[in-house]
């Protein structure tokens, strides 16, 4: 990990509200668009990424019920369960503070985008380095908790969640190079099993790659095609 300067201004967002985001070299390559959303009438938070829009997304329940999986039945394949993961709510790091998930954007899996233009609703993160990572966590803080970002991490976003809940979303550049190999063999297992019709739909297709670590808590990572 290095205290990268990120230089991202951090962004509070109400509820019903909406925060996008993605990683850029200084050379011009680009992840995917990575979208994070939150209920108006309750404390439940969304994330998907931009070529997963309308297919997939992850969802942070209030009830403590968290989901990855597909929209509805009717983008379900018949035969598979729209689920593709069901976990409850992580215990608390600390007090009031629950690590929920990350997002895992590796240097190899930035790609020239075909379309230059921006969008200044979008916030650009600085990107990593060779073997290295952005890691986007998602982490919530419930009412009398504090949570503090420390030195080498970059707060994005903090989102109300309702009666003084929270939920953040803090970026850093972390040493990924162990696990190249491993992301390599998953996107060939993936593509094996991808129809090559739902492939021609995207310009640019992108995988997300599903992981559970050691402690039980998920993150995605977000892989390019081919």
């Amino acid at each position: 990990m290095s205290g990268v300067p990120f230089e991202v201004p951090h962004i509070t967002v109400p509820r019903g509200g909406t925060f996008r985001f993605f990683v850029e070299s200084v050379e011009g390559a680009r992840s995917g668009t990575w979208r994070v959303w939150s209920s108006k009438n309750h404390g439940d938070l969304y994330l998907s990424g931009r070529t997963l829009a309308g297919f997939m997304k992850t969802s942070f329940h209030e009830s403590g019920s968290w989901q990855s999986g597909l929209v509805s039945a009717a983008s379900t394949p018949p035969g598979v369960n729209r689920h593709i993961d069901l976990w409850p709510r992580p215990p608390d790091l600390v007090r009031g503070i629950t690590r929920a998930y990350g997002i895992v954007i590796p240097h190899s899996e930035l790609r020239q985008p075909l379309d230059q233009t921006s969008d200044s609703k979008v916030t650009k993160i600085v990107g990593p380095s060779l073997g290295n990572a952005v890691w986007v966590h998602v982490v919530m803080v419930q009412p009398g908790s504090i949570f503090l970002i420390g030195e080498g991490h970059e707060e994005l976003a903090r989102f109300d969640l309702g009666m003084g809940n929270q939920a953040v979303l803090f970026a850093e550049h972390a040493d990924w190079s162990a696990h190249a190999d491993g992301i390599a063999r998953d996107k060939a297992k993936g593509l094996a099993k991808t129809d090559p019709a739902t492939l021609a739909r995207f310009r640019q297709p992108r995988m997300a790659l599903f992981v559970t670590q050691d402690d039980g808590t998920r993150l995605i990572v977000d892989a390019a095609l081919p």
